[in-house]
């Protein structure tokens, strides 16, 4: 599978009519880590997405999708994951949750996108 370097994505079928895409980024201070499931019919039933930094500062980040697009080259129901290629993209909120250490609360946008390969 190819993606960015410092990145690693795996695919597999948890059930027949399910499968499941796991993207890892690691910057060297922190990264990200999106979980999507695609039924049979290519649409994603769930997606998730989560930053981690090598800091913390006491705060709590709460993550909202708003859009998300999957973009594949092949149905892989139908065909095996092999030259498997697509795009992801997604974009949302982050809210920072104030707490006893970090008193300032606000909202940020966040935007993804990766493209992959299986190869």
């Amino acid at each position: 599978m190819s993606v960015p370097k410092g990145s690693v994505l795996k695919v597999k079928f948890i059930k027949a009519n399910l499968l499941e895409m796991r993207f890892s980024s690691n910057f060297g201070y922190g990264g990200e880590n999106i979980v999507l499931y695609v039924n049979e019919k290519l649409k994603i039933t769930n997606i998730s997405y989560d930053y981690f930094g090598d800091t913390d500062g006491g705060n709590k980040e709460k993550y909202l999708i708003k859009n998300f697009n999957l973009i594949l080259n092949k149905n892989p129901f139908k065909d095996s994951l092999k030259g498997l290629k697509g795009e992801l993209h997604l974009d949302g909120i982050i809210e920072i949750i104030p707490n006893d250490f970090y008193r300032a609360s606000f909202k940020e946008d966040l935007s993804f996108s990766a493209y992959f390969r299986c190869d």
